[in-house]
């Protein structure tokens, strides 16, 4: 079974390990997908929204996006 990081940070709470580990091993593309997926629907999603946008910050600070 693959494990599926887009799938994993569009639905699993922002507190739950599951979704931590995605954030690390998600690609550009599952980030930003994922961003933009939330921006469209806030309801539920701020906290996993905060995380995305976060992560994609530390990553381009460190110029990996």
């Amino acid at each position: 079974m693959e494990w599926d990081n887009y799938q994993t940070l569009i639905t699993a709470p922002a507190t739950d390990c599951n979704f931590t580990a995605a954030l690390g091993y998600a690609s550009k593309d599952e980030l930003l997908r994922a961003q933009f997926l939330m921006e469209n629907y806030p309801v539920g999603n701020k906290a996993r929204l905060a995380a995305v946008n976060r992560e994609i910050r530390k990553r381009q600070k460190e110029g990996k996006v």
